[in-house]
């Protein structure tokens, strides 16, 4: 019998805040409360806040909380004394708890560097899901003491083989928005390319982030004007490359937008991109979860090498290190759209993200909770 993750109240640890750009913590919070549960989405650490605890409602479901909260000491002093930062985040965790007013049944971690312990919020499940790789020793220590180890790859999870826990494989997730559009495409059998119109392609992610391949993305986008780019998400403060993109007359930048917003505006794309410098990334190009997104609408995604997809005939990828050959693969695939956006072949990526909803995730993470069921 399955732990149900419902009717519970359960904490959820970020290290990344509530916005517009939302990831796999921010949908399984919101997937989390549409079964019933009573969400609290921690986001980390504001030094800045004017009061030590903020609770906010989330706009539209009544039974989640964005919590913001003001730290009683100094987060630096972990890259300094770690017992000393350890001993004070005990404290400080039990000041919060406190001051938060409510127990929780489920503590649910995505943050692998702020605690090495989680047993001061008091829950009586721990949940430890990992989605970046991690350089600090401390990350062990919530492993240690949690029900259940989660993580996107395996390359992530063989770092915790030491640590007798329950540890479960899942993919990044696809929130409802696209899944909602995913079942209305494959239902409509809505397959047919947009004869006449220009070539669009489509790309959403931080355009700051420091593993994005701004060389190969940049020499793609100059060697095919025949080729609109739609590019939505951070680019605030623009740097140097994002300026030059903003010259560009093939080039629209939509900056950060809602999880709906961008799974409805992304139908009408022909193509994706993922360019990454993955042999300098701390993941290795591991894994990434716009890839899902992509394929909930059946179009063919090009990108730098991605390990958890290197099986895939659904992907268009390069494996070279320094994506030498990527600019090539992208005008290949610009030639080939019809056949590699074909409907047999639409039909299968759409029906891998549909396979991949938050949906079926928490399902098969409540099962895997059974290895250690106590209620």
């Amino acid at each position: 019998m399955a732990y149900p993750l419902a009717g519970r109240k359960i904490l959820i640890i970020s290290p990344q805040q509530w916005g517009d750009m939302m990831v796999s913590k921010h949908h399984y919070a919101v997937e989390l409360a549409g079964r019933g549960n009573q969400v609290c989405f921690l986001n980390p650490a504001a030094p800045e806040l004017p009061r030590r605890l903020m609770v906010e409602r989330h706009p539209q479901l009544e039974n989640l909380s964005i919590v913001s909260h003001r730290p009683y000491f100094n987060r630096d002093l972990r890259f300094h004394l770690r017992p000393l930062y350890d001993l004070l985040m005990r404290i400080d965790t039990r000041l919060l708890r406190r001051s938060l007013r409510r127990s929780f049944d489920v503590v649910w971690c995505f943050d692998p560097n702020s605690y090495s312990s989680l047993a001061d919020f008091g829950a009586s499940r721990i949940i430890y899901q990992l989605v970046d790789q991690f350089t600090e020793p401390a990350a062990h220590g919530p492993a240690r003491e949690a029900d259940l180890i989660i993580s996107v790859a395996k390359e992530i999870l063989d770092r915790f083989d030491a640590v007798p826990r329950p540890k479960l494989l899942v993919n990044h997730g696809v929130a409802t928005s696209f899944v909602d559009r995913a079942k209305a495409r494959l239902a409509a059998r809505d397959f047919k390319p947009k004869a006449g119109e220009r070539v669009r392609v489509g790309y959403a992610g931080n355009l700051l982030l420091p593993r994005l391949d701004v060389a190969t993305l940049g020499q793609i986008i100059v060697e095919s004007p025949d080729v609109d780019f739609h590019i939505w998400g951070n680019h605030d403060p623009p740097s140097s490359f994002v300026a030059e993109l903003r010259r560009r007359p093939n080039v629209t930048l939509y900056g950060p937008v809602s999880a709906d917003k961008l799974a409805a505006e992304i139908q009408s794309m022909d193509a994706f991109l993922v360019c990454y410098e993955w042999w300098k990334d701390l993941n290795g190009g591991a894994n990434t979860h716009k890839v899902l997104e992509y394929l909930s609408t059946g179009k063919v995604v090009v990108a730098s090498r991605i390990s958890s997809y290197l099986d895939s005939s659904l992907i268009q990828m390069s494996t070279r290190e320094g994506n030498t050959d990527l600019v090539e693969i992208f005008r290949t695939t610009i030639t080939r759209l019809d056949g590699l956006n074909r409907a047999e072949l639409q039909e299968k990526r759409i029906s891998l993200a549909l396979e991949n909803s938050y949906a079926r995730h928490i399902d098969a993470i409540e099962l895997a909770l059974d290895a250690r069921t106590d209620t």
